[in-house]
């Protein structure tokens, strides 16, 4: 209840605040309608997009509507004002209007009379006018540009808007309401970590982005995808004219932790530099963990419990900095880099009792572990491009890259006798670290305007290698001896492609396009402690993929597609060191590991009617050798490894769904129901499938002196493991936000996320032939925190990238 009063008093002060900074002069609206149709058919155009800019800032946008299915709008602006409004739909001219709004009155404007395009347009007017959401034949693309509320919010508020695309109140990212998808940067991998991911995206302004593409089905150019796609963050593109923007943003949390950074955008001449620097500071309560053990053939020991409480706290640093220079019309250099660091310190205590089937304790212990970890990720890039002077479309790229991926565990533990058992004490420590060479070249080249062929080449050199020690020392008075054992492991994949992707596009209703990948492969293993351990494989493979669509009308797509993907196992996966520091639990890599291999067929459709657009996507997926974490009871001791497991068979469907019936109110949601299916094959049979949903939607609405009100909430289902299941989970969140200055250029955000509820527990079950176990998590997720972002000068045009890059997102990825 207490909570709940702060939370109010909170929102009133806000509001209070919002109402002393807002103009004492009220604004009144007047009502513009009228239709948008084509000049020579005088057909309407249905979902057209208004432009509004004032006439005493007309760089600067103010607000955006769209016509309806019969090509009609009606909106309201205040007046007095002058404005500009741009009429525009695809492939056809933009259409400019002064307007002078005196009087609460309704302006109509009769028919608007759109001509085709042609090419003396001016690209920065094209971009300009696009709309809100483009479908494509593989992909669909969210025009932040075209969002008045990208200028002044963050890069994670914005992917909100974004089809498929959900946040939950950890701030993670999830399409389709899972985690298996890629981030690209312009169309090269970032390979961040979760939090790196979400870091980079808070201290990223969204002004400084130009589109948001969800890749739902990767072609051939790609050397393999998450099942659920991939993320392509696009920044803003060029033109002769220049500017700089400079944003600062900052925010807190009642526990304590905080994050800072600046990012910022400047063009000047033919260079263009993007540069951004952000902190994230990590502060929460101890949490509660207990954990429940039976082991069905052993009646001495059958029964284990755990409980015990832990703290968790970290630092995470990001930086990235990005060079173009436009060396003529048609070439172009750019150079990128980023890093991403994250450190801090784990501590635990847990009571473990083993008991027989009567219930009678057999032995117990205390532990009690600290555990400090550091990794980082650093990525370096050059791109060079040439454009046709014949054929714009026509683009050659060179690129290189390089990424590094260190990281250390130091672990200290000690476990002290209650009952029956020996205490000892241990020390871990594990350097491990992954490097990657890639070159490639990629080319492509439009054919008679309806074909497009895309080839290119791809050498990989990556190299994952650890060094780690683990030690136990026992108390002088036991019997049994220290021991410490050393691992030093290196294991090295070469990987050379080509592919060839064809696309043909028949008049205005279809597109098909089909690509076949090549793949050689040869990795080598070394163990160089234990040479006689060594191994070496090689294999061929040929990854093809195929997709049609069909516009049924202007603003409805219907796709279907076929993929085949490989995941590459990482380091964390393959490293075959015990990173536990209780002997009872045993976790290794298996460097054994085989490539992940899945057949992927799927079903879209995605439409605008009225003012609501809707996504629909179908499913089915199989894989004969994917790669799970398995789990074992071998003496009392709990094996979790990494295994191609024998099959892999999922069923999924997607619904996305977002109303705006105004402009000032927003609803949007996704949804989505999955069936899996495991089988491993070993010396038993083990089966596991289930059914797992997920649900995400977000309001937002725009109050009265301009305050914004928004709210959201996500639940998961429990989740299907090959072994057993996850838990499921609900949040929710609130948050106000207003804008302050000409321009919105401060903006303060406050949020409450599950403000009404003090603790979460969170459930995950394994269930063998063996053993049956069960682990429960509670922590705090209420949290109440502020957010304040300010730019700095104005970016009438952005900067040139270049169109195409490497992206190595064939890696099956792991660790924390």
């Amino acid at each position: 209840m207490r909570n709940s009063i702060l939370l109010l008093v909170i929102l009133l002060w806000m509001t209070n605040l919002c109402y002393s900074q807002t103009k004492s002069k009220t604004e009144n609206s007047a009502t513009l309608t009228g239709s948008i149709r084509d000049s020579l058919t005088n057909e309407t155009l249905p979902y057209s997009t208004i432009n509004v800019v004032k006439q005493s800032s007309p760089t600067v946008f103010y607000k955006t509507f769209a016509s309806d299915e019969n090509g009609k709008f009606k909106f309201q602006l205040p007046y007095p004002e002058k404005y500009i409004l741009s009429f525009a739909s695809a492939g056809k001219s933009i259409k400019k209007l002064n307007v002078e709004l005196t009087g609460n009155t309704e302006k109509d404007f009769g028919k608007i009379l759109l001509t085709e395009k042609t090419n003396q347009l001016a690209e920065v007017e094209i971009v300009a006018a696009k709309p809100l959401i483009k479908t494509e034949i593989d992909r669909f693309s969210y025009n932040m540009d075209n969002d008045p509320d990208s200028k002044t919010s963050t890069l994670i508020e914005m992917i909100k808007k974004v089809p498929m695309l959900s946040v939950d109140n950890d701030e993670n990212i999830k399409l389709k309401g899972g985690t298996k998808f890629k981030i690209l940067m312009d169309g090269k991998e970032t390979s961040m970590t979760a939090d790196d991911l979400k870091n980079m995206m808070k201290a990223t302004q969204a002004n400084t982005i130009k589109e948001i593409q969800v890749i739902t089905d990767p072609g051939a150019k790609y050397e393999s995808d998450g099942l659920d796609g991939l993320i392509n963050i696009v920044t803003q593109k060029n033109s002769k004219l220049g500017g700089y923007v400079v944003n600062l943003n900052a925010g807190a949390d009642h526990f304590g932790g905080y994050n800072t950074g600046i990012s910022t955008q400047i063009k000047y001449g033919k260079l263009g530099v993007n540069a951004s620097v952000s902190r994230n500071v990590n502060k929460r309560p101890d949490s509660q963990s207990s954990s429940f053990r039976e082991a069905y053939s052993n009646s001495d020991n059958k029964y284990m419990n755990s409980s015990g409480t832990s703290t968790n706290s970290g630092n995470s640093d990001y930086g990235s900095l990005r060079l173009n220079y436009e060396i003529d019309t048609l070439r172009l250099l750019s150079v990128s880099s980023s890093w991403n660091g994250y450190n801090g310190d784990y501590n635990s205590s847990n009571k473990t009792t083993m008991s027989n089937e009567a219930n009678v304790a057999q032995f117990e212990y205390k532990s009690n572990s600290t555990e400090t970890y550091d990794s980082k990720y650093i990525n370096l890039n050059v791109n060079y491009q040439q454009t046709s002077a014949k054929n714009k479309d026509r683009v050659l790229t060179l690129s290189y890259q390089f990424s590094s991926q260190p990281r250390n565990n130091y672990s200290k533990s000690g476990i002290e006798n209650i009952l029956n058992y020996a205490g000892y004490d241990s020390e871990s420590n594990s350097d491990q670290n992954g490097l990657t060479h890639t070159l490639q070249a990629d080319y492509t080249t439009p054919i008679k305007k309806v074909h497009v062929i895309e080839t290119g080449l791809k050498y990989s050199a990556r190299i994952n290698k650890s060094n780690s020690f683990y030690t136990i020392q026992y108390p002088s008075s036991s019997n049994k001896a220290d021991s410490t054992s050393n691992n030093k492991f290196r294991n090295e994949q070469d990987v050379l492609s080509a592919y060839l992707s064809y696309r043909y596009t028949l008049g205005k209703k279809w597109s098909f396009r089909g690509g076949l990948r090549l793949e050689n492969t040869k990795q080598s293993v070394e163990y160089p402690e234990k040479k006689a351990q060594d191994f070496e494989n090689s294999y061929l493979s040929l990854v093809p993929s195929a997709s049609i669509s069909y516009k049924l009308t202007e603003t409805q797509t219907l796709r279907t597609n076929y993929r085949m993907g490989m995941y590459r196992p990482g380091i964390w996966y393959l490293n075959p060191y015990n990173s536990s520091t209780d002997t009872l639990y045993v976790q290794i890599g298996n460097p054994n590991l085989k490539a992940e291999k899945y057949h992927n067929f799927g079903l879209g459709y995605d439409g605008n009617i009225k003012k609501v657009y809707i996504g629909i996507n179908l499913n089915y997926s199989f894989s004969s050798n994917s790669i799970n974490d398995i789990t074992e009871l071998k003496n009392n001791v709990t094996y979790t490894t990494y295994e191609n497991i024998g099959k892999e068979r999922r069923f999924g469907s997607w619904l996305n769904l977002s109303w705006t019936p105004n402009t000032q109110f927003r609803f949007s949601s996704n949804g989505g129901l999955s069936y899996v299916y495991y089988e491993r094959r070993g010396t038993t049979i083990e089966k596991n499938s289930g059914v797992s949903s997920n649900v995400y939607g977000d309001i937002n609405y725009t109050a009265p002196l301009k305050i914004k009100l928004g709210a959201n909430v996500n639940y998961n289902s429990p989740w299907i493991s090959s072994q057993g299941k996850g838990s499921s989970y609900f949040q929710y969140n609130f948050n106000l936000s207003r804008n302050f200055l000409k321009g919105d250029r401060l903006s303060v955000r406050m949020y409450a996320n599950m403000p009404f509820t003090q603790n979460s527990d969170y459930k995950n079950t394994t269930e063998t032939s063996t053993f049956y176990s069960e682990n429960h998590y509670q922590y705090t997720q209420r949290r109440y925190g502020i957010s304040i972002s300010f730019r700095i000068g104005e970016m009438k045009v952005g900067i040139k990238e270049t169109t195409r890059g490497i992206s190595n997102d064939d890696m099956k990825g792991g660790g924390n």
